[in-house]
């Protein structure tokens, strides 16, 4: 009795499978036919998609041309006048000055600048007599805002020569590392910070060893992390290799790592000693 039920699950089953397979097959067959029939709407469509982005070319390269006209004309005039002898000849009707207005990328910008100063000026206007602290606080943040940076602070182009530059307080880490490079008896790089190989080891030149240091059940006297350059290359440095990178991978191993007791006391320092007199 169970063999024949399965035996008849199993055909229902395969039935099943077939017309599914059937159902799918003809769905893809009444959806090609679909595509089929209605070539003449996807060729609309993608006429329509080819008008659309040789429209929107179209006002890139017309905003293009006019950004060239405005701006970065006159920013070239400026630099060839600076650069050359003789001033260079000019075409008619041609304006040197370069003005906020002229930028076509910064249209919304100043319109949202006139709305925002329109909105502010009808406000006054409408709304009872503001009182003085208010209109103080106004103008504080008015005259902020004005006066506040509109780019990070650089220095001058005109004092990128090496002699001013290096007569400037700017020019102090560039000598201090040029001299570095050059190993010259000048000290070199002058830093705050502890630099290099060893330089948190505590000094025992007198002979007195130092307090504080770690310790386990195998080792002691240990400077751990103030030895070498440990602390600021980590661990796997240790296991660097001179075939590049990815060498300090058996210091990430998390499978095949040594366990038991002797293990974790020498990994770890050892614990308070403890008196059972003074335990409550």
């Amino acid at each position: 009795k169970i063999y024949e039920d399965r035996e008849a699950m199993h055909q229902r089953i395969q039935e099943r499978k077939a017309r599914l397979a059937q159902a799918r097959d003809d769905r893809f067959e009444a959806l090609m036919a679909n595509v089929v029939k209605n070539s003449s709407l996807g060729s609309k469509a993608g006429d329509a998609v080819s008008r659309h982005e040789a429209i929107q070319r179209g006002k890139q390269q017309e905003l293009y041309q006019k950004w060239d006209a405005e701006v970065s004309q006159r920013v070239e005039h400026q630099l060839v006048k600076f650069m050359s002898s003789e001033p260079p000849k000019l075409p008619d009707g041609f304006r040197e000055e370069l003005l906020a207005s002229d930028d076509p990328l910064k249209v919304d910008v100043r319109a949202q600048h006139k709305e925002t100063s329109f909105h502010r000026a009808a406000e006054l206007v409408l709304q009872a007599s503001p009182r003085t602290e208010d209109i103080r606080h106004r103008e504080a943040v008015a005259e902020a805002v004005e006066r506040r940076d509109r780019s990070r602070p650089v220095l001058a182009i005109e004092k990128w020569e090496q002699r001013q530059h290096y007569a400037s307080p700017l020019g102090y880490f560039v000598q201090a590392c040029a001299a570095q490079d050059e190993g010259s008896g000048s000290g070199g790089f002058f830093s705050q910070r502890r630099m290099g190989t060893g330089a948190h080891r505590v000094d025992e030149a007198d002979g007195v060893p130092a307090a504080g240091k770690t310790k386990t059940r195998f080792e002691r006297s240990q400077v751990v992390m103030l030895e070498g350059t440990l602390a600021k290359e980590g661990q796997s440095a240790r296991y660097k290799q001179q075939h590049g990178t990815s060498c300090g991978a058996p210091c990430q191993d998390h499978y095949r790592y040594e366990t038991g007791n002797d293990v974790v006391e020498a990994e770890f320092p050892c614990g308070k000693r403890m008196y059972p007199g003074l335990v409550r």
